[in-house]
């Protein structure tokens, strides 16, 4: 999923072995933001991201291939 850190700083935050959780991904897409926890420290950092109407519909029906066998 193509996410942007809102604050560039924020990047340096993240080490390579870093465990993030996003939650409330389907509230996030249609807000055109969400917000990263790093599970080590417990910050936060907020991304911000921009999707299509249909790629909504494809990242909520779990990928292409579901969103066209639903179709």
């Amino acid at each position: 999923m193509p996410l942007t850190f809102a604050n560039p700083e924020d990047y340096d935050k993240i080490a390579q072995d870093s465990v993030l959780t996003i939650s409330n991904i389907f509230d996030g897409m249609e807000k055109n933001t969400m917000t990263a926890k790093l599970e080590a420290t417990g910050q936060t950092i907020e991304l911000v991201c921009s999707f299509t109407q249909r790629q909504k519909d494809i990242l909520k029906a779990g990928g292409l291939l579901n969103y066209t066998r639903e179709g």
